[in-house]
């Protein structure tokens, strides 16, 4: 079933709001009774849909990585705070590190950062046909006003919740989101 059908589904969501941390145990764990089917697990595309930035095989072949869009120059290279995102119109400059790289590689790699404590995807992924940058699915083509609408767009803490429930394990647990409104505040 792909995601937009996925999502389109009443009721089918993959994460279990009832878990608690304590609950999952971790991959070592498993691999003492299960380790034929870690060892096979790690192979699959499911293992790697999500990553750390830092662990991108593709940031870390593509370094620096930039793409010239409109007024704005977008940067991702590897820099003291990890791996950086920058974007310049040429006078002024905002840069946040990299905190998780979405997807395989197959088709794109997409990017999540946090500014000021919100969760944002960035406004271009990697695309493998093209082996460099170019704008998100998603985001529209109409040039951004400011460095801060060019980085990226927030994720609302629904939406996050949702991308961290595919492409990671036990993410429902792992800490607090924040919304733009200071009364909604949600676990991933």
């Amino acid at each position: 079933m792909a995601t937009d059908e996925r999502l389109e589904a009443p009721g089918w969501w993959p994460t279990k709001p009832f878990a608690s941390r304590q609950d999952f145990v971790g991959t070592t764990q498993c691999v003492r009774c299960h380790s034929k089917k870690t060892v096979t697990q790690l192979t699959t595309p499911m293992a790697h849909a999500s990553t750390q930035a830092t662990n991108s095989d593709i940031l870390r072949e593509h370094d620096p990585i930039s793409l010239q869009l409109g007024p704005y120059t977008y940067t991702i290279s590897r820099g003291h705070a990890g791996i950086v995102y920058s974007v310049s119109d040429g006078t002024n400059s905002i840069s946040e590190p990299l905190a998780w790289a979405f997807g395989l590689g197959n088709k794109g790699q997409t990017y999540i950062y946090q500014r000021d404590g919100f969760f944002y995807e960035s406004r271009l992924s990697f695309y493998k046909a093209l082996q460099g940058l170019d704008l998100t699915t998603g985001h529209g083509n109409k040039t951004p006003d400011n460095l801060e609408d060019a980085m990226g767009r927030l994720i609302d803490p629904d939406t996050l919740r949702r991308c961290f429930g595919c492409h990671t394990t036990a993410s429902t647990t792992t800490g607090r989101v924040r919304s733009r409104s200071p009364h909604a505040r949600s676990d991933l």
